[in-house]
């Protein structure tokens, strides 16, 4: 978090946050997870919250048809979901 490299590839080129035209994810955990769609860690609570992962499906659902970097968020919103999850569950405990 401390780093100021946004993105990095193999051919040594890299963008610095302070480049960047919108808060980027993981960079800031308030901006969106995927930026296609504007879903965010919020969605995520809430699918917890419901008990129904609804808000993740319709993602993966749009996220079938759209890849802007050719990369989809749906690993990362998946690890996501898991782990705030096990957080919640294990503060119940």
């Amino acid at each position: 978090s401390t780093c100021d490299v946004a993105y990095f590839d193999g051919m040594e080129q890299r963008t610095t946050i302070a480049s960047l035209k919108q808060p980027l994810y993981p960079k800031d955990p308030r901006a969106n997870l995927c930026p296609c769609f504007g879903f965010t860690l919020d969605d995520i609570d809430e699918d917890i919250a419901d008990g129904v992962p609804r808000r993740i499906r319709e993602l993966l659902a749009k996220s079938k048809t759209a890849s802007a970097n050719g990369k989809c968020c749906i690993p990362e919103v998946q690890r996501q979901y898991f782990r705030r999850k096990a957080e919640r569950d294990a503060g119940r405990g």
